[in-house]
């Protein structure tokens, strides 16, 4: 099987419809890639990777995902690829975090007890310097 008819095959679940009727979804890799254990709670439960054998006590999408991208050793290279497309699409495009409307327009702000700070040039320098290094640690161009 080429590497590309089993990229278009795996993406095909990740564009499954996600919503059902009522409650959350189901993870797409819970009998592909990942062994479901027994429930541990609603929606959490065992899980077991089918292709090195690590066992969660309570195994989340996100971090299954992120273990099949990255740690796992026996993934084929095109599965690996198809995770690390995906954590990387989580991570660049975030869901927005539901916010309650302030029913109360008159509430008070933190800039209301505290006065902005501005920072010295050693702290800007501190502050630089470490982004370069997470930049080269990270191979960012």
């Amino acid at each position: 099987m080429s590497s590309e008819s089993l990229i278009e095959r795996d993406s095909d679940l990740t564009n499954v419809p996600t919503k059902k009727n009522a409650g959350k979804s189901k993870w797409f890799g819970w009998g592909t890639h990942i062994i479901q254990g027994e429930e541990i709670s609603p929606f959490h439960w065992k899980a077991t990777c089918k292709y090195c054998m690590r066992n969660w006590n309570k195994g989340s999408s996100q971090e299954l995902e992120i273990h099949l991208a990255n740690d796992c050793p026996s993934i084929s290279p095109e599965f690996r690829e198809i995770f690390l497309n995906i954590v990387v699409n989580k991570a660049e495009n975030p869901k927005p975090k539901k916010r309650k409307i302030d029913l109360q327009k008159n509430q008070t702000k933190i800039s209301d007890f505290h006065e902005s700070t501005n920072l010295s040039q050693e702290r800007v320098r501190e502050i630089n310097r470490a982004l370069v290094k997470a930049f080269v640690i990270c191979s960012i161009p």
